[in-house]
Formats: structure tokens, C-alpha cells, sequence
């Protein structure tokens, strides 16, 4: 076990005090100082500083930076290191963990994107990996890494324009599990966006699967300082394929070794595990800092989850569940928990023996919190929609218990996938609560106190306000953050209502449109409106009734009264220009 032995303040920097490390080993139940030695590489000049290390085959990886101001960041095993001063390499990075995995040591970082910086400055999440029996390279790379490389990690919300969560903050160990159908490894991140934009957190998940197809795939280049980065072409890739173990890497012929250097990053992004966040916040009072998971915790029905512990910057700690199957993972706030006061950010999270006990680290304080709240829940429906795999509701003592205190699942009640609160049975002892029609409206007032009478039934009804998981600015301890609201109305009342509101609209409609008929009816609807402009004098009151007019042939300016008799077609040509009192010309009409 490694520690460091001493920090020396920035401010007061002086590069002759001794950067000292520490090795200790463990006897009888106390540490002993094994050896000292330098520091230099391994442990960070600030504990500001964001480093991470790792012990595996007997050798200490590190990263971390390797002077007092951090411009020179390094990932270390002595006494090989990453390229000095290489922006393809290391660009101000931020490590977060290191995890061992097969026969490579894979580190956790943020960067500023040298793929990106023709078009700005943006910052993307990492995962790099270097071989554990990494020897060097030849000549002038014996104290340089012949397998570093690296990759993005892809975290975002699909769609035509993905919305990025690029700034990875924290991950868990590598969890090897059952996620439906598929057993596979993966590792939980918890990334956010940048402090200048919108608040957003989310929880990522990422198969080991992906991670190493991602270093199997075409690496990036970048032709000249203002080209486009583009794949290279798998005949111009060296063999062996630089990146991957050998057994020694001392005896690499140059070409790979220089390929190496100057082509580490990857083409492909790692893509998250069913292409999406298993869970995102959207908060403008906080933002996910630390994460640590409960893996495969069982249930009584003999189904296994995973319980993830959220730390965030505002104090809280976050207990959730993620249930998977073969194609989607979601997750489920269980509790929203104050651990540090307002303002105090959880910078590290570890778990404890036993159930929900999860250890708490701040800048100032340390604490061993307990998140199991099953003793809190009053009602079987609020124990199973709680979706706590450390609950279930015993049938015989009607209480919600922790599992690990049950001494046989026979009796307990658990629903996490489909949180069904009607499994809940009422007891036997115990009468069944009346239906009143006030029980149906549920209160929202904080002060309000349920009637003794209410606790007495064995399904109660909640009298208090849902919470509110998406922007939360309570301090107390709440739970159900996953539960479903519970409807306020009966599926006969909604009916009802409808009905009425159907009758209402008629009757308004009907009334509306007598109204507006009877403002715009006309007292003489069928008069011609040529008649009302030649016979304006009859509305003037000196003619009650005028006579109604002769009907007039139009063609032949005569009544119809004194039409001839039609005859026939032709008898009626004859006549057709003839009036009875001879007023009008004869005139001629051709017929085609």
C-alpha cells in the first residue's frame, strides 16, 4: 500500500524539499513503513491536482503530473512515461480512475480535444490504455510507452444532433454481471456538461466489449496542422499492430514504435451501453461528482440488480437502481440523500459492509452513512413501488424490512422491474378501509396530518407531497423519487365528467348561435337586391303593402300575362319580336 507522504503548498513551491512516497505494509493488524521512496511521477505536488494509480504485477501505474505547476501530466510506471510536451498524447487532462483488465492497465480521463481544435476548443472524456509488461521501446524509446493509446468516450442523448454529456467525472470499478439476458462486464461513468452550459448530469454505461473494439479499430491521423482528421487505411497500419502486448517491446521495429507515437488516438468512439444514458438530471443546483455501485445485489425473488451510489456537488448522495434487460437499461432514483451541508461537494464514494452503507468523502470530512430506509416505510405499496432491492415487505409482521435481516424469503414481497403494488395483501387481523369519497382526494399540504384512524388501515393513503427529483431543493431525506404519481380520480368520475362537459359545450353552442343569428337576420330576406334600390320609398311608412310586380319576360320587355300561347317551336320564332302593343322593332336572330 502506497501513500503520500507529504504536499507542498504551490504558493511556497521549492523544488529542493523531498517528494516523498511511502510503502507500507500491513502486520498484525498495523501498517509498517516498508520503503521510501520518490514521489516524483506518482503522487501529485497539490492534492488539488487530479490524479489516479493503480497496483497491479507488482508495479504502481500512475497519472498524474510531474511538476509543481501540472503543465507536465504523465501516465507512469517507473520508469517508463508518456511523450513529453505532446498534445497528441496528453492535452491538460483531468484523470478520474484506473481499472486493470486482461493484460492491460485502462485510465479514465478528460482532455481538451487536439482533433477538435481547428474548430475550437471543446473538452472529451477518455479511456487509454497501456500493456502491463510494457518494456520500452528501442534506442531513444526505452523510457517510453510502445502501447499507449486512447479513445473517446461517446455519452449522449440520440438524435438527428446528439446532445453530449463530454466531461466524465467519475467511474466504478469494472462490474461483471447479468443484464437480462447477456452476462457481460461493463463500467458505470458519471459525466456532465461543461460548468458554462446547460446543468446537466449523466450516468453512462460502458461494455469492456466496446472498449477494446474501439483499440481494435482504424487509428486517426491528421495529415498536416490545418487537415481534417481521417482514418487511416489498414495498409499503411505496421505489423505487429502497434498498441497491442508483446513480449518485448525492446526488440520493436522503429516503424511501429513511430507509428505508436504519432498516431495514438483511436478513430472510434466507445458508444454507450444501449446507445443512451441510463439516467440524466437536469439541475441548476447540482451536478454528479463521484459514483460507486452495489454490483448484482439479489432480491427476494431471486433477480439481480444493480445499486448505484451518485454523489454530487451540492452534498447529496443519490441511491439508484438500474434495471436492465437485452435492450434497455433505466435507471430509478430510490432516495435523494443530504450527506455534507449545501454547498459541500462528494468528492469520493466507497462501499461499506453491509446493506446501503456507502462511505462519503469530502475536501473536510469523511463519513460512513447509512442509505438503507426501509424501517422508514409505512405501507406495502410504498415498500415495493420504493424499487429498493435492500426492502421487501413482510406479510407477516406488515412492516417493510431489510432483507438481510429476514430470516426467510418465504413471506417478503418485492417488486423492482414492474414496482406492482398489488401483490400487496391485507392482513387478516386487520379490516379491509372503507371506501369514503374523501379518501380519493389525496392532500398536498405539508402541514396536513393524517387522522389517527387513516394510520390504522393497512393501506393508507399518502397524504403527502410527491417529490420533486428533478430539481431538488429540500434538504430532508426523501424517498419514492421513482414511484408513480397517484391518480386523484376514479375512472366512473372521469366518465362523468366528460359526459357533462359534452351537454355544457351543446347547450352553450346552441345557445350562442341563436344569439348571433337573430343580430344579423334581415326583415326582408328574399327581396332582390336590385328591388331594395329602386324601392326604397316602401320602408318610408306612406305604403303599408306595395302590389307585387308583374312577372317580365326579360328578352321581350312584356308581362307573361300577355304572352301568345306556345304553340310549337316554330310558331313561337314567328312571334318572338312582336308586341302586343306594337311598341318594338322587328329584329332579326340568326340561330347557330
Amino acid at each position: 500500500m502506497y501513500f503520500c507522504l507529504k504536499y507542498t503548498p504551490i504558493a511556497h513551491a521549492n523544488t529542493d524539499i523531498p517528494h516523498k512516497l511511502g510503502a507500507y505494509i500491513e502486520q498484525n493488524g498495523k501498517y509498517l513503513m516498508e520503503k521510501e521512496s520518490e514521489g516524483i511521477g506518482v503522487c501529485p505536488y497539490d492534492p488539488e491536482h487530479n490524479s489516479t494509480a493503480i497496483y497491479s504485477n507488482g508495479h504502481l501505474f500512475s497519472a498524474t503530473v510531474a511538476d509543481f505547476s501540472g503543465g507536465d501530466p504523465l501516465i507512469y510506471r517507473e520508469p517508463l512515461r508518456t511523450e513529453l510536451s505532446d498534445l497528441k498524447h496528453l492535452n491538460g487532462p483531468n484523470f478520474v480512475s484506473s481499472v486493470t483488465h486482461g493484460e492491460y492497465i485502462y485510465f479514465f480521463f478528460r482532455e481538451t480535444a487536439v482533433e477538435f481544435m481547428n474548430c475550437g476548443k471543446i473538452i472529451y472524456s477518455r479511456v487509454a490504455r497501456v500493456c502491463k509488461h510494457d518494456k520500452g521501446g528501442p534506442h531513444q524509446s526505452r523510457n517510453k510507452w510502445t502501447t499507449f493509446s486512447k479513445a473517446r468516450l461517446n455519452c449522449s442523448v440520440p438524435g438527428e444532433y446528439p446532445f453530449y454529456f463530454d466531461e466524465i467525472q467519475s467511474t466504478s470499478s469494472i462490474i461483471e454481471g447479468k443484464y437480462g439476458e447477456t452476462s457481460t462486464k461493463i463500467i458505470y461513468g458519471a459525466l456532465t456538461t461543461p460548468d458554462n452550459a446547460i446543468g446537466g448530469s449523466a450516468i453512462c454505461v460502458f461494455q469492456m466489449e466496446d472498449i477494446e473494439e474501439a483499440f481494435r479499430g482504424p487509428f486517426k491521423h491528421q495529415e498536416s496542422i490545418n487537415a481534417n482528421w481521417l482514418p487511416v487505411p489498414d495498409n499503411k497500419v505496421p505489423e505487429p499492430r502497434p498498441g497491442e502486448c508483446v513480449r518485448d517491446s525492446r526488440i520493436l521495429p522503429d516503424a511501429n514504435v513511430n507509428f505508436i507515437k504519432t498516431h495514438p488516438l483511436m478513430e472510434k468512439a466507445v458508444p454507450s451501453y444501449h446507445g443512451r444514458p441510463i439516467l440524466i438530471r437536469v439541475s441548476l443546483n447540482y451536478r454528479f461528482t463521484a459514483i460507486a455501485v452495489d454490483p448484482q445485489v439479489r432480491t427476494v425473488n431471486d433477480e439481480t440488480f444493480d445499486i448505484i451510489y451518485i454523489g454530487t456537488d451540492d452534498g447529496k448522495v443519490l441511491k439508484v437502481v438500474n434495471i436492465a434487460t437485452d435492450q434497455f437499461s433505466k435507471a430509478f432514483v430510490i432516495s435523494d440523500n443530504e450527506v455534507f451541508p449545501k454547498g459541500t461537494a462528494v468528492r469520493q464514494l466507497t462501499l461499506a459492509p453491509g446493506y446501503g452503507k456507502v462511505i462519503a468523502v469530502s475536501k473536510g470530512e469523511t463519513k460512513l452513512v447509512t442509505l438503507n430506509h426501509c424501517k422508514f416505510i409505512a405501507s406495502c405499496s410504498e415498500c415495493i413501488e420504493l424499487r429498493d432491492p435492500h426492502c421487501a415487505w413482510d406479510q407477516v409482521k406488515n412492516l417493510c424490512v431489510s432483507v438481510d435481516q429476514a430470516t426467510s424469503f418465504r413471506y417478503l414481497v418485492q417488486d423492482i422491474i414492474k414496482s406492482n403494488g398489488s401483490k400487496c395483501k391485507v392482513s387478516l387481523n386487520e379490516k379491509a378501509p372503507r371506501k369514503d369519497v374523501d379518501d380519493t382526494i389525496t392532500s398536498n399540504s405539508i402541514d396536513e396530518e393524517p387522522s389517527s384512524s387513516a394510520k390504522e388501515l393497512s393501506l393508507q393513503i399518502d397524504s403527502r407531497p410527491e417529490p420533486d427529483c428533478e430539481n431538488d431543493i429540500n434538504s430532508e431525506f426523501r424517498t419514492g423519487c421513482s414511484q408513480i404519481k397517484k391518480s386523484e380520480f376514479t375512472s366512473g368520475t372521469l366518465w362523468w365528467g366528460i359526459v357533462v362537459a359534452a351537454m355544457v359545450g351543446l347547450f352553450v353552442g346552441f345557445v350562442g348561435g341563436y344569439c348571433v343569428s337573430k343580430k344579423i337576420y334581415m326583415q326582408y330576406p328574399s327581396t332582390p337586391f336590385i328591388e331594395q334600390h329602386n324601392q326604397l320609398d316602401r320602408l318610408n311608412g306612406n305604403h303599408s303593402m306595395l302590389a307585387r310586380p308583374k312577372t317580365v319576360n326579360l328578352d321581350l320587355n312584356v308581362t307573361s300575362d300577355t304572352l301568345p300561347p306556345k304553340k310549337d317551336n316554330l310558331g313561337s320564332l314567328k312571334n318572338l319580336n312582336i308586341a302586343n302593343e306594337g311598341t318594338l322593332q322587328k329584329i332579326k336572330k340568326t340561330y347557330i
